[in-house]
């Protein structure tokens, strides 16, 4: 439960974090994304994707990427993350 917590709390930096270790070509950002899906099911939350600004989004993501650790994402989906049951 307090592994979940944490990870309800910074849902966003698991997929900032393997983004900053390098570039992804073309078409792997879908495959982050469904890593990114899977580990938030598996932690029981949901980002509420839909309800998000993209523009919003890439702009928080841009920021993570060039400054790693401030936790831009994380404040970004902070307000679209759920918990579900399974």
């Amino acid at each position: 439960m307090a592994r979940d917590s944490a990870v309800k709390a910074h849902a966003a930096a698991m997929f900032g974090v393997p983004n900053v270790r390098g570039a992804r070509p073309d078409g792997n950002g879908r495959a982050m994304m469904l890593v990114h899906t899977e580990l938030c099911r598996r932690a029981r939350i949901l980002v509420d994707r839909p309800l998000t600004n993209k523009a919003a989004y890439l702009a928080a993501l841009t920021a993570e990427l060039k400054h790693p650790g401030p936790n831009h994402l994380d404040f970004h989906l902070a307000p679209f993350v759920r918990s579900v049951c399974i």
